[in-house]
């Protein structure tokens, strides 16, 4: 009710849009991460900068690709919308690699608890937002803010577990190649 039906009609079209290139972006990492035999450090942090560049050539077919489409559908802001949620493309890789990882460890717990709080952290924003009345921006920067929000709690989770293994791993004698 806050945005009315031309907003939420405009946020629905980047929506479909961006929601169905956030998976492609990935290219399946993930999963990778999730069922392979063995996974080193070296590996994950290279599907981290692979992620990476699909979700920038994503991002690039998006930002050129709004303007075409804001003109098909005759709606201006389409562009923009396009372009701003289009960023999360460019976050998102920095957070999935973990989020695998996470999954992958059976951490489920934490997987959950991470989104719950993107979720609940988007939605506040959604309504505070548009109570000011940003219309489908406010939809947008919740798009935005819950992947961002996501990635950076996988982020912390992670660089808080290998801070861990390692004041663990000097607890018992054990160097960062794995010697004794």
């Amino acid at each position: 009710r806050l945005a009315g039906p031309a907003a939420a009609g405009d946020y629905a079209l980047a929506a479909v849009l961006v929601g169905f290139l956030v998976p492609l972006a990935e290219a399946g990492l993930s999963q990778a991460v999730v069922q392979a035999r063995e996974v080193r450090t070296e590996q994950l942090a290279a599907l981290v900068w692979v992620n990476f560049g699909v979700g920038l050539g994503v991002f690039l077919l998006v930002l050129l690709g709004g303007p075409v489409l804001a003109h098909w559908y005759a709606r201006p802001e389409l562009a923009g919308l396009l372009t701003l949620m289009g960023v999360s493309l460019l976050i998102t890789p920095f957070g999935v690699v973990q989020g695998a990882w996470l999954v992958r460890t059976m951490r489920f717990d934490i997987v959950a608890r991470i989104e719950i709080f993107s979720w609940i952290g988007s939605s506040l924003a959604v309504v505070a937002l548009a109570g000011q009345g940003w219309g489908p921006w406010a939809m947008a920067v919740g798009f935005l803010l819950r992947n961002g929000l996501a990635t950076g709690a996988c982020l912390w989770v992670s660089q808080l577990d290998l801070r861990l293994h390692r004041e663990r791993d000097a607890a018992i004698g054990i160097g960062d190649d794995g010697s004794a």
